[in-house]
């Protein structure tokens, strides 16, 4: 009997919130019943500075975001989604790893209720509330490696949170509680879109008056 094998990991880099494909991440899943780690998001600096330097990127930018998915904002609107799928379908999952990613109430006891296997937790560059990061700790009983370097929502020196993860291997360093400072990507993100909208408006502005008259026509 031919057996084909299946890879265990998946890594779609692609940002979770501006690209309409991520849409269909749920669909994949639904199909990677061997499917042990995830991998989600993280690219969106590098997907701009790519573009931002690339010197045909006026004429590029209206191809490109034909990919967005510009008037979603809020990434609670996967992720949850996509954690359900894997509970049903990947009976096998331990590793999850979100960059960039919102992670708080209902993130968090989707987490906990949908990966009971769950043993590696990585959400870096994210905003993790303080609440939901010890909801995560008291109740991902098989986790062993937790690590929310960079993150915003809570303090690396908390000690309530370091006793509560003093069993497992835990990284925190660069995290911050501080509501005023943007997450990193997260602005990333902001400048990259502003940017290429003023790189549509200034587009159009060079366009003949016909031109612009059929386009809005």
């Amino acid at each position: 009997m031919f057996l084909m094998h299946v890879p265990a990991f998946l890594c779609l880099p692609d940002d979770l919130v501006i690209f309409k494909h991520s849409r269909i991440i749920q669909e994949v899943i639904r199909k990677w019943k061997f499917l042990e780690q995830l991998c989600l998001g993280g690219n969106i600096k590098k997907i701009r500075s790519l573009f931002m330097f690339c010197e045909h990127r006026r004429r590029l930018s209206e191809h490109f975001k034909a990919l967005l998915a510009l008037g979603s904002w809020d990434k609670r609107e996967n992720l949850a989604p996509i954690l359900v799928q894997i509970s049903e379908h990947c009976k096998h999952f331990t590793g999850l790893k979100i960059v960039d990613a919102s992670v708080e109430e209902l993130e968090a006891y989707t987490i906990v209720e949908s990966l009971p296997n769950l043993k590696q937790l990585c959400a870096i560059e994210s905003y993790l509330k303080r609440d939901s990061l010890i909801k995560i700790l008291r109740d991902c009983k098989n986790l062993e490696l937790l690590d929310v370097r960079n993150s915003e929502g809570f303090d690396e020196g908390d000690d309530e949170i370091s006793k509560l993860a003093s069993h497992i291997e835990f990284l925190c360093e660069g995290s911050y509680s501080l509501n005023s400072r943007s997450s990193f990507n997260f602005s990333y993100r902001l400048l990259f879109l502003s940017e290429l909208k003023m790189e549509g408006r200034v587009a159009r502005s060079t366009r003949r008056p016909a031109e612009r008259h059929q386009e809005n026509n």
